[in-house]
């Protein structure tokens, strides 16, 4: 029973709440001291082997080891009073190899560690926690059937024997939760269900009642923003709006262009192919819009090479 809950159902409305699922917008509202403590709640939920209490924001800029990106900047990055540092992103549209980038955003504090002098290279413990709203692949296995967060680390592949604790990487894979607010039954999957839904709720559910709950809403109201604030946001979300369409119909396009010529070529090669074209056709609806080539790497997974010669 959802009490006469309704969600709205156009696809990117401007409604009480913050859209948190947009990775400004996340950034904005988690980001921000005042809201420290809603902060921490999420991550409680979401890395249930420690127990953090306190935190200090870091800075999210990184130096880069590439001639494309000298500098990464990262979401959200902050020290915990265990001793761990975690990294957030979110990532809205599919992207190539995402694993890998996720790799990649662990391994470059550790670079700056090391070269910064850590003591016996005495690196760190390190999460790096992705709020996704794609699907990963998985291996076929029915644990992934009704479970959304997968762990890695580095262990040893026969016994499971922890190697170090300087790489942690915790994808939380929004597109793949489905559930509606009917099914929903604990406290983890309604931060999964905010995270994902937030900007189209048309106001708090009662089921989502507890203290923690109540504090995530009361931060994401749009209300509690200045009125150039209510401003700049209608005209980001305007903006986010149409790139936002503008994927959807590249993707649809490109896929069904990949599919078509898969049937001819195979089935297998015909799904690579149109990936990239998705990948291309985005890119250069994006780049018509005027978005900023850094904006559409970010997107698409092309480089900036790639994107400027479009």
């Amino acid at each position: 029973m959802n009490n006469g809950i309704s969600i709205l159902n156009h696809s990117f409305p401007i409604g009480p709440f913050l859209d948190i699922s947009d990775d400004i917008i996340f950034k904005r509202v988690f980001g921000r001291r005042a809201n420290k403590g809603v902060l921490i709640t999420l991550l409680n939920r979401m890395l249930p082997d420690i127990r953090v209490s306190d935190l200090e924001y870091l800075s999210p800029e990184t130096t880069g080891f590439s001639r494309e990106n000298r500098n990464s900047r990262m979401d959200l990055r902050c020290r915990l009073d265990t001793g761990h540092e975690v990294i957030i992103e979110v990532q809205v549209r599919d992207q190539h190899d995402f694993k890998d980038r996720a790799v990649y955003y662990a391994t470059l504090p550790i670079l700056e560690e090391v070269e910064a002098g850590a003591e016996l290279y005495h690196l760190t413990p390190r999460y790096v926690v992705a709020f996704i709203h794609f699907a990963l692949e998985h291996e076929d296995n029915p644990h992934w059937l009704d479970e959304y967060r997968s762990f890695y680390s580095l262990r040893e592949k026969t016994t499971g024997e922890k190697l170090s604790e300087a790489i942690n990487i915790v994808f939380v894979e929004l597109g793949r939760f489905k559930k509606s607010l009917q099914s929903i039954d604990n406290d983890l999957e309604r931060w999964y269900f905010c995270l994902k839904e937030m900007g189209r709720l048309e106001s708090r559910p009662e089921e989502f009642s507890t203290q923690e709950m109540r504090d995530l809403f009361e931060t994401v109201q749009i209300e509690s923003l200045s009125k150039a604030e209510k401003k700049d946001y209608a005209r980001y979300m305007t903006t986010e709006r149409d790139i936002r369409n503008q994927w959807n119909f590249a993707m649809e396009k490109a896929t069904a262009e990949g599919l078509e010529k898969g049937l001819a070529q195979g089935r297998e090669e015909g799904r690579e192919e149109g990936r990239e074209e998705e990948r291309v056709n985005a890119a250069r609806n994006l780049k018509a819009l005027g978005v900023s080539v850094e904006i559409i790497s970010k997107a698409t997974g092309l480089s900036l090479e790639q994107i400027k010669a479009l």
